[in-house]
């Protein structure tokens, strides 16, 4: 993206004074919505056809416009209008249209009218698709000029216009019958009206008695086939139409034909639809041979979103316009802007097509085939239309011939990781797929290597990253910073239920504030207090409790405290007793539900749900629906936990339904296959259903259509409960710290066995994963034999190290089935003897778990080398086990209240330094101080005068930010800052002063003018060093983009200055750096702990300009 600023922002009343002088405070009313500034986002769609994304902050908001220009004269472009295949009263999404036919780009059409039926829509005026005559009505623009229509005749020309039609009948008397529509019906049907196939399949027929004097005369190959009076619908002929009418016009059929008669139909409009590709109609001309209309011939007033359509002067460029509104980003536009933009884009005739909760603009996504929305309609959700303009590629498939690099951060940290990917195109700039292994990555500029299509840089400085592909080559710039300084995480407090995940994202930042995303797997995560793991980018939750997770990166830490509550059990019911029905779906579906003694995971006996699915093309499912209108789910209910004994495996569903209070039903459950065989323990949250509610069914789904009998049986059901008030007051975090030193995302295990010839492998898959997206999957098959045998999953070459204070190693493992195989793992210690720790002597479970080795007495640091199944005994058994999450639990010798976690790594700025002033002729300093009230006390009072003592003795400039009315200035006997209503600048040495208004937490809606006046000072300063001042925090703005606008521009003029400096009010003293501009908070008096015994407590910030060097201290006062 770029930024350029509008040539409407210059203000030729502002008068700038130099060296000491003070400048004016400017005021201007402006006269017109005057841009401000504005950003282009462009990008090829295809040979020919282009899209820019451009956004305006104005004089009264933001405008985000969306603009498609598609090049006539290229032979590959093809426009088009669209409307469903089926009957184009059936409306549907702009995405839809373009899906349906194919195309890669286009915006919403015409105006609409709600149809006599629900859901169904009626066009307004003409529309010809393929050069085929869809709609016409005869009223259309009959009494005047009122709303036009583009189109593009078939020399591939823009025409536009205000359409007139003349639709006749004639009869073999000669009786000549005017209709009103074609393909365009009208409430009412009283006078005539002719529908075919494109509008629907049947005649509109009385409609159970809502039209009984209906009269339709059906029409087949220019023959009457029948005249059907106060009957009901009846099928539209392939190859004719239907001529309805009502009450008095009724004679004129029944009177001049009968069935046999011929038929002529004639329908004519102006300009000839014969001679055209497409049409859609829409509202008044925009902009008419190069001039805006004195008046618009039809017009919704006010700000909306905003749909056009224009063309060049020859026609031959077309420019499809989207402007969002109602919206926060987007204030919209009126009628004359929007005017006003399509002849500054270049169009020489424009037409509004319909806006407001319409106006959606859909592009394919550059290097895919995916058909995206690019604009963000006003309703929230895609409106659905009658038709659509389309924009399609004609180009014939073509080989590779450009690729593109993509990337989701171009900055990165050095020894930290990035991804890349490419997108391949043809020579039409159509999408040409690219196999990833034929992809060649090169680094230069800095140091550094690729693995795969991932980037890990070894030194800093600006690099370039090459790809290519049979031949063909791509760039893409890469900026490597030094190690961060700084880490945030997306979140830094969380509170959690058991089994619950929380996934994070962090940024890493600069010296200088510059940010880089950093990929979870560089950072090295730990879990304090027993509470959890962290694995990838996901934390979860296992134990109730209070702890932390520490992120880092080198020395630079920053932490996210952790509240886990916690969950109870409570059982429901026992299954002891008959306690549901049997209901298939659909009825034909056999089975049954049974209490039986037959299978029990305790008590005598358990549920039976039987089924018998015979092969079908539809979904089939059998509940056991629970009696008494269900199980009670109380308000602080979670999850609906249940033994499900599986005798097969299978691909059906298991889920359960809950009805709230309002008999809302929700069907839950993510288990989309019963892969086991025997007991399992299964939980399904109760996500998004507002409590309380009733579990009133269990039941199983197939989807797939095979022929499938079977069974599952259910025990001990229970409902969990999140337990808020029984949590601990002991804030005191476990001394226990969890690291996840494998997530086995990566194929970089090995396998071996004992004895040799004993079958099986390791290898990394995505069947399950407990965490991220992959496992570990370990296969064996041991043999009745006289000698202990294993499967081992190799840890790499040397294995991975267990530090110091290690006294467990936990692991997850997924199983499907009870083996009496031992679960262990080798583990070399420090004097290099091995050792072997137990998880599990036989495998007893189903589905995921968590196992657990004491390493406490092994001697540090050891290795753990081997994560292995074993046969201990002489049996016959085959099988596979997934493995995830092999983790550490270290003990730690600190002492952590959760009130008091450690805090994150600040950075230091090598600018805060206490300077020894020397005079000199370009050294000086200035002061800061944030005031947003009078002293308010004799301390504070004290301090003031100290202050304006010491800059009158000792400073060169006293500044005051904050929204007090700076009463101190008048003590002073040097020059000052103080913000307030206005703006003012001037110049000292080789520095510009800028005091700006943003008491409206806004420069924008704050003294009129104000932005441009900022531009035009940035511009035509020639010096190095910029100091801004304001009466509160950028970042508290009430619009926030344009707090990150007012940042960005800043950003863009670092580039020209040695410094710029930006100071505020705020309630703490800090400095913060964004992108190499420093933000200044200063308290003022409002700081904590500010007392006569504390008067140091009160700072403020001395700016020292020395031999070119710019450097600050936060001084007390006094």
């Amino acid at each position: 993206m770029h930024m350029k600023k509008a040539a409407a922002m210059l203000i030729s009343t502002l008068m700038l004074f130099s060296s000491m002088t003070m400048g004016i405070r400017a005021q201007e009313t402006p006269a017109v919505n005057s841009v401000i500034y504005q950003s282009v986002e462009s990008k090829t769609i295809t040979s020919g056809v282009t899209q820019n994304k451009i956004v305006r902050f104005t004089d009264l908001g933001w405008q985000t416009i969306y603009v498609l220009k598609a090049d006539l004269n290229n032979s590959n472009v093809h426009i088009d209008a669209l409307a469903n295949k089926d009957t184009i009263q059936k409306p549907l999404t702009t995405s839809d249209h373009m899906k349906e036919w194919g195309a890669i780009a286009g915006i919403n059409g015409s105006f609409f009218l709600a149809s006599d039926q629900n859901g169904l829509q009626n066009l307004i005026g003409p529309m010809v698709q393929g050069g085929d005559l869809k709609t016409a009505d005869a009223t259309f623009n009959l009494d005047k000029d009122n709303m036009a229509t583009f189109a593009v005749d078939t020399d591939n020309v823009a025409v536009f216009g205000y359409w007139k039609s003349d639709i006749k009948l004639y009869a073999p008397n000669g009786a000549t019958i005017s209709a009103a529509r074609y393909n365009e019906p009208y409430y009412g049907y009283t006078d005539f009206m002719i529908i075919d196939r494109k509008w629907r399949t049947t005649t509109i027929g009385t409609r159970n008695g809502y039209y009984p004097d209906i009269t339709e005369m059906i029409v087949a190959d220019g023959v009457v086939k029948e005249i059907r009076q106060n009957m009901e619908a009846t099928e539209i002929p392939i190859n004719g139409y239907v001529v309805i009418t009502r009450k008095e016009n009724t004679p004129l059929i029944t009177e001049n034909f009968k069935p046999g008669d011929p038929v002529g139909l004639e329908i004519s409009t102006t300009p000839d639809a014969d001679k055209l590709k497409m049409a859609v109609s829409g509202g008044g001309m925009l902009v008419v041979d190069g001039v805006i209309p004195q008046t618009f011939t039809h017009e919704l007033a006010g700000r909306h979103p905003r749909t056009a359509v224009g063309s060049s002067q020859d026609g031959k460029t077309i420019y499809l316009v989207a402007v969002d509104g109602r919206q926060s980003h987007s204030i919209g536009m009126t009628m004359q802007e929007i005017a006003s933009f399509m002849q500054e884009i270049g169009c020489w005739n424009a037409v509004a097509m319909d806006g407001g909760g319409s106006t959606t603009l859909v592009s394919r996504e550059p290097g895919t085939q995916n058909i995206a929305v690019q604009n963000s309609p006003s309703d929230g959700v895609q409106r659905r239309i009658p038709n659509a303009i389309g924009l399609f590629s004609m180009a014939p498939p073509s080989p590779l011939a450009s690729i593109k690099i993509h990337t989701t951060d171009p900055n990165v940290f050095v020894n930290t990781s990035r991804a890349y990917t490419v997108t391949g195109y043809d020579a039409y700039l159509n999408p040409v797929m690219i196999n990833p292994e034929d992809i060649q990555w090169e680094i230069s500029g800095v140091e550094g290597t690729f693995e795969g299509n991932v980037l890990k840089p070894t030194s800093y400085g600006t690099g370039t990253v090459t790809a290519t592909v049979a031949g063909i080559k791509a760039e893409y710039p890469v900026y490597v910073f030094g190690g961060p300084v700084k880490l945030t995480l997306s979140h830094t407090n969380i509170t959690l239920i058991s089994k619950e995940r929380k996934t994070f994202t962090v940024i890493g930042e600069h010296s200088e504030g510059y940010k880089a995303s950093i990929d979870p797997a560089d950072i090295t995560w730990k879990t304090v207090g027993g509470i959890g793991f962290f694995s990838g980018n996901t934390f979860v939750s296992t134990q109730s409790g209070y702890g932390y997770i520490q992120a880092s990166v080198g020395d630079v830490t920053a932490n996210c405290a952790v509240t886990v509550l916690p969950t109870i059990s409570t059982l429901v019911d026992g299954f002891e007793k008959q306690n549901a029905t049997f209901l298939p779906y659909p009825s034909t579906v056999q089975g049954s539900y049974a209490i039986t003694s037959e299978q029990k995971h305790s008590g005598e006996k358990s549920g039976k749900l039987s089924y018998n699915f015979e092969a079908a093309d539809t979904n089939r499912a059998v509940y056991a629906e629970l009696a008494g209108k269900g199980i009670d789910l109380p308000q602080n209910a979670i999850r609906v936990g249940l033994w499900v004994y599986n005798i097969q495996e299978n691909s059906n569903w298991l889920r359960i339904e809950v009805k709230d209070s309002k008999g809302t039903v929700y069907r839950l459950g993510d288990l989309t296959k019963l892969d086991w065989k025997g007991w399992r323990y299964v939980e399904i949250p109760l996500n998004g259903v507002p409590m309380p509610a009733k579990l009133t069914r269990i039941y199983l789904v197939q989807v797939n259509p095979i022929a499938e009998i079977g069974a599952v049986y259910f025990d001990d059901l229970s409902i969990i409960t999140v337990e808020r008030d029984k949590m601990t007051t002991d804030t005191t975090v476990k001394p226990v710290a969890n690291i996840v030193v494998q997530n086995f995302e990566k194929n970089d295990i090995g396998f071996t066995s004992y004895p040799s010839w004993v079958p099986g492998g390791a290898e990394i898959v995505t069947d399950y994963a407990n965490s991220g997206l992959s496992s570990a999957r370990l296969d064996y098959v041991f043999k009745e034999a006289p000698e202990t045998q294993a499967a081992y999953l190799m840890l790499g070459e040397k294995g991975i190290t267990i530090p110091e204070g290690t006294v467990s190693i936990g692991l997850w493992a997924y199983s499907q089935r009870f083996t009496k195989s031992w679960l262990r793992a080798e583990v070399m210690d420090a004097k290099g003897e091995k050792k072997y720790v137990m998880f599990s002597e036989g495998i007893s479970w189903t589905g995921w778990k968590y196992v657990e080795g004491n390493v406490e007495n092994i001697a540090k640091p050891a290795r753990v080398t081997r994560l292995y199944v074993v046969n201990p005994k002489p049996l016959n058994e085959e099988g596979h086990i997934y493995l995830d999450d092999l983790q550490f639990n270290i003990k730690t010798d600190s002492k952590v209240d959760f009130k008091k976690l450690p805090p994150d790594t600040e950075p230091v700025d090598y600018r805060n330094q206490a300077k020894t002033f020397v005079p000199g002729e370009t050294n000086y300093r200035f002061s800061v101080f944030g005031e947003a009230r009078e002293p308010a006390n004799d301390v504070e009072k004290q301090l003031t005068a100290v202050l304006a003592e010491k800059i009158n003795k000792y400073i060169e400039v006293g500044a005051f930010v904050g929204n007090g009315s700076h009463k101190v200035t008048g003590q002073l006997q040097k020059p000052s800052v103080a913000t307030g209503t206005g703006y003012s600048s001037f110049d000292l040495q080789n520095a510009r002063f800028i005091s700006l208004d943003s008491k409206a937490k806004s420069l924008r809606n704050g003294t009129t003018g104000q932005w441009s006046w900022l531009l035009q000072q940035l511009d035509e300063f020639a010096g190095e060093n910029v100091f801004l001042f304001l009466e509160n925090d950028p970042q508290a703005f009430s619009d926030k983009k344009e707090a990150q606008l007012f940042m960005d521009i800043l950003v863009k003029y670092r580039s020209k200055f040695k410094n710029i400096w930006v100071f505020y009010k705020g309630t703490e003293n800090k400095v913060t750096r964004d992108r190499g501009v420093r933000y200044f908070s200063t308290a003022g008096f409002d700081v904590a702990g500010l007392s006569a015994e504390n008067k140091k407590a009160a700072k403020y910030i001395l700016v020292t300009i020395m031999d070119g060097e710019v450097t600050f201290e936060f001084k007390p006062i006094e």
